[in-house]
């Protein structure tokens, strides 16, 4: 090989290794130039979004599990129904055990008032005793609000123009005849009707006392015919040291309310008792309490039940229009969407 051959044999090799070289120089500098950019396109998290917020740091972020959804369904039901406004603003003046049956029926809204305070807002007055017509409303008016999807299951008030007064001192004018009357027509007090023939008259602004609303109340829980028993069967049953104080027409009911367990109406009245004092007028949270279940155990309905029904069907229902919103939103935006038109298919020349 001659010194020319040789001189540019060498030339070459080392116009490569230049080549080589530039490449990677090359290289990292697009390299660098790349990381550069995108640094520089990337949004700084201390600087404000486009719309105005800032963007949460990684601590700050939340999970979407995290997330809560505003809607009905996102509460839990109890929270809701704690969240309904009430109407009383002196429940608080009522034993601390009967409260939450008041409450219940309050937000139900089958109590009436009995008063107002300074600033006209209504009063309960749950200490007072309960008159026997108003309970016979409140009677007629929870169960019916109890069983609002169970037509079979309601009472029927009695109408002034088709009805002939059972009683002498509840006169077609009476605020409560349709009541008084309705229940009367449907067997659940004792008159005319049912064979009482002595019971002529309902005193209905009298006191209501403990054992006449059982006779009321432990029927309409246990729609049957009760067997006759004797006063000596309800200290029996019971244990009530002042069982001898029972009118002995009241005993059945008495002994037969034994039977619902912590449901009876006699454990929401007296409680944990010795005595019942079958006589001893009711009061307005008593007759509260007594009225917030009405069935017997595990067939019967409380107020609480029904208010927590009404939750989720209120929560359903407001799922269900959320979602016919939303389809409907999605079929204006897609008749709303331009249409793209359609390219023409190229033609070959001639």
């Amino acid at each position: 090989m001659s010194s020319f051959q040789r001189h540019i044999e060498g030339f070459v090799k080392r116009s490569r290794l230049s080549s080589i070289a530039l490449f990677f120089v090359l290289s990292g500098s697009l390299v660098g130039c790349g990381q550069a950019l995108e640094n520089a396109l990337a949004p700084d998290p201390k600087v404000e979004n486009w719309d105005g917020k800032s963007s949460p740091t990684d601590s700050e972020q939340t999970s979407p599990s995290a997330e809560k959804t505003p809607s009905l369904t996102a509460k839990p039901e109890d929270e809701l129904i704690q969240s309904t406004p009430q109407g009383f603003g002196d429940i608080a003046d009522a034993p601390a055990n009967l409260q939450s049956y008041i409450e219940d029926l309050a937000r139900l809204e089958v109590l009436n008032p009995l008063g107002e305070d300074a600033e006209g807002n209504p009063l309960f007055s749950p200490n007072k005793p309960i008159k026997r017509g108003t309970f016979v409303r409140w009677i007629m008016q929870t169960n019916n609000r109890l069983n609002r999807d169970r037509p079979t299951r309601q009472f029927r008030l009695a109408s002034p123009d088709a009805s002939s007064a059972v009683y002498e001192d509840v006169p077609t004018s009476d605020p409560n005849f349709a009541y008084i009357q309705g229940l009367a027509e449907s067997g659940y007090l004792p008159s005319s009707l049912t064979g009482d023939t002595n019971e002529k008259s309902f005193n209905p602004d009298g006191n209501l006392t403990r054992e006449t609303l059982l006779q009321w109340k432990v029927p309409i829980d246990q729609p049957k015919a009760l067997p006759t028993v004797t006063v000596e069967k309800v200290k029996e049953t019971w244990g009530f040291k002042d069982s001898d104080k029972v009118t002995p027409k009241n005993a059945s009911a008495i002994v037969a309310d034994h039977a619902n367990g912590d449901l009876s109406n006699i454990r929401r009245l007296v409680g944990a008792s010795l005595l019942l004092q079958p006589q001893k007028p009711v009061t307005r949270a008593e007759a509260a309490a007594v009225l917030w279940y009405i069935g017997i155990e595990g067939k019967g309905y409380s107020a609480k039940d029904v208010l927590r029904s009404d939750v989720q069907a209120a929560a359903a229902e407001q799922q269900e229009a959320e979602a016919k919103q939303a389809e409907e939103e999605a079929s204006s935006d897609l008749v709303d969407s331009p249409q793209t038109a359609e390219s023409p298919e190229p033609t070959l020349g001639n």
